[in-house]
């Protein structure tokens, strides 16, 4: 029966590429695929960021400040997105550092928070987060505010300048700092994240991260990860890693190739008992029942 519903298959997919054409069936099925798999442009406002930051914001009820580590801050858009949020939802305190290496964007980032007048509970830093601190990094650096700039030296280097930066770690900021918990760490840091994770260590081991947001794409590959190094590292601490989406997160018992797109979205990881502040929706595998990995 099997056999003959792919020969079906086959021959109305040959039928379709011989009405449409190949490119334009192409076109298609990855349209059909990336919104099966709610693979959404990279917009803060559509793609499910601004739910995570929102969710965390109303779940906070201590007296101690709210701790977001903006990392890879760019231009000030995701620190603005924190700030007008955040006074939606007084009266919580929130202490939110952001974090960019690069000179001029780090002006631009401060000129932006100036501009908006949300610069006030912003502490600004010029220090990129990685695996190990650093005095004289290597960045690359495109002055076109395009948010690719990274230690990563990606396919978009070509044109690229450079300039030295200083790295610290989140675990040797957070000791600095005398941050106990951080509530929120959202890494942007194009094929640099794996790093950045590695770099709080000893904070996720004692869970005194409670929510980590990380994005993931094709840049990991110069970096030489996988989203898979991700799940090992994070696994480790009882860390369970999701998919950011506009429908909510979709939480993932375990790794699986199927995964390993290397498609951009960004991806959460928390605890158990912390899961309970998102919506979820059920991964699209479990749906059609996906095989596990065979180990």
């Amino acid at each position: 029966m099997s056999s003959i519903f792919k020969q079906s298959s086959h021959g109305a997919l040959k039928l379709l590429e011989k009405l449409m054409g190949r490119g334009q069936l192409a076109r298609a099925a990855r349209f059909v695929t990336n919104a099966v798999r709610l693979d959404v442009p990279n917009d803060m406002a559509q793609n499910g960021e601004t739910l995570v930051v929102e969710r965390v914001l109303q779940a906070h009820t201590g007296s101690r400040p709210l701790v977001i580590l903006d990392c890879g801050a760019n231009v000030g858009e995701y620190s603005l997105m924190v700030q007008r949020l955040a006074a939606r939802v007084p009266p919580r305190i929130v202490a939110l550092h952001s974090f960019e290496p690069s000179a001029w964007t780090f002006q631009r980032l401060r000129e932006n928070l100036d501009a908006a007048g949300l610069k006030k509970g912003v502490c600004l830093h010029q220090l990129a987060l990685s695996d190990a601190p650093a005095d004289a990094a290597v960045f690359q650096v495109h002055r076109t505010g395009g948010g690719t700039n990274s230690l990563v030296q990606a396919g978009e280097a070509k044109g690229a300048g450079e300039e030295q930066v200083q790295v610290s770690t989140v675990d040797r900021f957070c000791e600095q700092q005398g941050i106990e918990t951080v509530d929120l760490l959202k890494i942007d840091t194009e094929g640099n994240d794996y790093n950045v994770l590695h770099g709080g260590q000893k904070m996720f081991a004692a869970g005194c991260i409670r929510v980590v947001q990380f994005e993931y794409n094709h840049r990991w590959i110069f970096a030489s990860r996988f989203l898979r190094d991700a799940f090992e590292l994070l696994g480790a601490w009882q860390y369970q890693i999701g998919k950011v989406t506009p429908d909510g997160i979709e939480f993932y018992r375990e790794w699986h190739p199927e995964l390993e797109k290397f498609v951009e979205g960004n991806y959460i990881a928390c605890r158990e008992e912390t899961k309970t502040l998102f919506p979820q929706i059920v991964w699209w595998g479990d749906l059609v029942n996906i095989p596990p990995v065979k180990t």
